[in-house]
């Protein structure tokens, strides 16, 4: 029964690391070309949460399994740094170093740190 539980968890392993190469190949492929890809990248969090634990789960047992989910976590933090911005400071400082406000009465306009033009966004 142990055995059978080990040969399980890793197919569900190997499915979770290539759902999470497909949900990083859906940034780059366009959902004209290939559909089904737009759907992983939909469910990246809940594919990098499952994966997690899954290395969790293969670094408890000790297995070298666990290096290869690391790897593949790894490989796409460039992905997860555009998703979830990661940053030394607080969010909101991070937002004040890139945009200003101007506010005058109650219309506010919100332009890039050093843009000239200060055409942003408009809000009443």
């Amino acid at each position: 029964m142990k055995k059978a539980f080990n040969i399980l968890a890793i197919g569900i392993t190997f499915l979770l690391i290539t759902g999470l190469l497909f949900s990083y190949l859906s940034v780059s492929i366009s959902p004209e070309k290939v559909w089904v890809l737009a759907f992983f990248g939909l469910i990246y969090p809940y594919l990098l949460f499952a994966n997690l634990l899954s290395f969790l789960y293969w670094s408890i047992k000790k297995k070298r399994l666990a290096i290869l989910v690391l790897f593949v976590i790894l490989l796409g933090w460039n992905h997860l740094n555009n998703y979830v911005r990661i940053s030394g400071g607080l969010l909101g400082e991070s937002v004040r170093e890139h945009f200003e406000y101007h506010c005058v009465d109650d219309d506010c306009v919100c332009a890039r740190a050093g843009s000239s033009d200060h055409k942003g966004w408009h809000s009443a």
